[in-house]
């Protein structure tokens, strides 16, 4: 299984994904709509390139036992640090993930 990959950043990058985190978790407390954990995560990779910050957006699904219905799920990973969603590999199966353009393919 080739999940869960976390981008290596350095202490620097890894300070401002814990600050960019906590951000897009406050202001998503004082938005008008609904902002559940696919804007969040989007909002959080714009603030992470702006800043130059390498992470991994995923976006998952999962059953809960007894039901029909799926779980959808987005959160955004940098080095150490969930920046979004929480931690949730392990939790939902991850069925697409977008890399940073500042990885460079090996």
């Amino acid at each position: 299984d080739p999940f869960p990959f976390r981008p290596v950043a350095s202490p620097d990058q890894v300070r401002r994904a814990l600050l960019i985190g906590r951000v897009v978790r406050l202001a998503a407390g004082y938005t008008p709509w609904e902002s559940n954990c696919f804007p969040q995560a989007v909002v959080a990779c714009l603030l992470l390139r702006l800043h130059r910050v390498p992470y991994a957006l995923y976006f998952g699904v999962r059953r809960p036992a007894g039901q029909q219905d799926l779980d959808a799920h987005a959160w955004v990973v940098s080095g150490p640090v969930d920046v979004t969603g929480g931690a949730s590999f392990g939790h939902f199966t991850v069925v697409s993930a977008f890399l940073s353009p500042l990885l460079k393919a090996c």
